[in-house]
This record gives C-alpha cells, sequence and structure tokens, in this order.
C-alpha cells in the first residue's frame, strides 16, 4: 500500500475510534448550527427558546442569546463574522451583534416559520419558509419581502462562500438553483421523495440535496456531469469539507455519516447521538465538524 493510502487509511480509522466531544447545555432539542468564519465561535439554536454560544477551542458556553419566541429552526453567521442572524418557528428572524452577542434588530413580514438562512453579498438575507416563499431581508430593513416561491414548503436554503450559488429545497424534493442577485430561478432539480436538506460545496461547483425513499445526490451548479451515488438515507443535514471532499449527512436513524464526494463511498458512519440527528457544521479548518441532535447534545468530530 503506498504511503499516501495507508496515510488516508489510518485517519479514518481513528475518526471512529476517537470519541466524540459533547457541547451539553441545552434543555430541549437542538435544532440548528452554524459556525463563524474563523471557526472560533458554534452557535447552535434549540427547541428551549434559546442560542447558545461556545468556543469551539475550550467547549465553553459564552452567551445564551435569549428572547425568541419559538424554537430556532436556523443559524447562520454573516460573511464578516459580525453578525449571527436566527429564524424562529414564530415566523421572525434577529440580528445578534458578535462583539457584544447583544439584539441587534429583529425582522417580521414572513409568513411561516423560518427554515433556513443564508446571507447574500452586500449584506441582504435570504429566508427559506414552510408557507413555500423565500424572503429576502435588507441589511438595514426590520420587514422581509417575498422574493420567490416553491410550489410546496422550502425546508433549507443554502449559498456558496462567494455568493454566487443559491439553492432552497421544498417538501415535494424539488432544489431550484436562483440567481442571487434577483433571486430568479436557474434551474430545478428533482431529489425525489420528501426534500429536507440542501448543501453547497465552497468551490460554488457543487451542491447535494437529501430528504426521504431517495439517495444522497450531489449536482452539478455549471451543468458538468456527476456519477455520485450516495446512500439511501433519511438525510436531515449535512455540510461540504472545505476542500469538497467530504459531504457530511446527519440522519434520522440517529447516524453520522461521511463519504467521499468522488465516488460516494462511506468514509465514516456511527451512531454517536441517542436521537435523529439535526444539523451539521464543518470548521473552516476542515479538521473537525459538529452534529446537533434531538437528544439535547452537541459533538465534535475530527474529520475523516
Amino acid at each position: 500500500m503506498c504511503r499516501l493510502c495507508l496515510m488516508t487509511t489510518l485517519l479514518a480509522l481513528a475518526a471512529l475510534l476517537t470519541p466524540a466531544q459533547d457541547f451539553t447545555g441545552h434543555t430541549r432539542e437542538v435544532s440548528s448550527l452554524a459556525i463563524s468564519p474563523d471557526g472560533k465561535w458554534l452557535a447552535s439554536g434549540s427547541v428551549d427558546l434559546t442560542v447558545r454560544i461556545w468556543e469551539t477551542k475550550t467547549k465553553a458556553c459564552v452567551k445564551v442569546l435569549e428572547g425568541h419566541d419559538g424554537e430556532v429552526l436556523c443559524l447562520a453567521f454573516s460573511p464578516d463574522g459580525g453578525t449571527l442572524a436566527s429564524g424562529e418557528l414564530y415566523k421572525k428572524v434577529r440580528f445578534w451583534d458578535t462583539s457584544s452577542w447583544s439584539l441587534q434588530r429583529t425582522c417580521t413580514g414572513c409568513e411561516g416559520a423560518v427554515t433556513g438562512l443564508t446571507f447574500l453579498t452586500g449584506g441582504s438575507v435570504v429566508a427559506s419558509c414552510r408557507d413555500n416563499n423565500l424572503y429576502k431581508i435588507g441589511s438595514s430593513a426590520s420587514e422581509s419581502a417575498k422574493a420567490a416561491s416553491h410550489n410546496y414548503e422550502v425546508n433549507g436554503i443554502a449559498s456558496s462562500p462567494d455568493r454566487k450559488v443559491l439553492v432552497s429545497i421544498d417538501g415535494n424534493g424539488t432544489a431550484i438553483l436562483w440567481d442571487p442577485a434577483n433571486i430568479m430561478p436557474r434551474a430545478k432539480f428533482e431529489q425525489g421523495g420528501r426534500g429536507k436538506s440542501v448543501a453547497v460545496s465552497n468551490d460554488a461547483q457543487w451542491f447535494a440535496t437529501g430528504g426521504t425513499e431517495q439517495p444522497v445526490q450531489i449536482w452539478s451548479a455549471t451543468g458538468a456531469a456527476t456519477s455520485f451515488k450516495g446512500p439511501k438515507v433519511e438525510a436531515n443535514a449535512m455540510a461540504f469539507s472545505p476542500d469538497g471532499k467530504r459531504l457530511v449527512i446527519g440522519t434520522q436513524d440517529n447516524e453520522v455519516i461521511v463519504v467521499d464526494t468522488a465516488d460516494g463511498n462511506v468514509k465514516f458512519k456511527k451512531e454517536g447521538h441517542d436521537r435523529p440527528v439535526t444539523a451539521i457544521a464543518v470548521a473552516p479548518d476542515g479538521k473537525t465538524f459538529y452534529t446537533a441532535s434531538m437528544d439535547h447534545t452537541i459533538k465534535a468530530w475530527p474529520m475523516p
């Protein structure tokens, strides 16, 4: 076996054998995660109506953001790391200053539970909602405006770091690739089943979709073919590694799965949680990924 192959095998084995490290403190199910662009902070949202801010190096909770009216379904850091957005079950998006963790503003106008958030160029935010719509929130606006629609509830949205690729997925398994400049559709892709999660690669070349009944799929954002054949799991959450070589999947069956994006081969699979996995976040350096679960915990794992 070549030295590189041996090293890869040993790293994968080490990841399987290394126990996950827990972040504990939430009193209800953890429903969302986001990691700051510099990797210093991990934010977690919960059914307990709070967002907890964790220092990734020490795993200490440094702040609890309170005042939400409902379950925190989604989180997103701004590209400069200066703002954290949180989306709620009761149709609000809140913006927090990360230098003080104080509330900047609360935006209303969404007509459904906010299931996904992503920042665009210029500081505006697009929210996906269960009323079948996407809403655009300005960088200083207190209200949100309807920007586009699906035919079914929108269960997630994701964008590339350069904000050139924007994708959302709905409950009928339809993913829509949008023009971020005007939120107009570029193309549609059929995941099938009930669409539950979407992720975009850092290089803006690929995006992944997952849900029920159908295997996880990777699609080209530029039209090139992909031979990826992912696992047939109920994928509640997904995230690419920064180099695009790995896709991390959290399942309804409590499993954490890491696959090779070139061929779909499973590199890591473990039931690390006692209940379904609800959210995934990958550290900017690609060495660690984080999983959240309905079992009230967050875990840190080495990337295989």
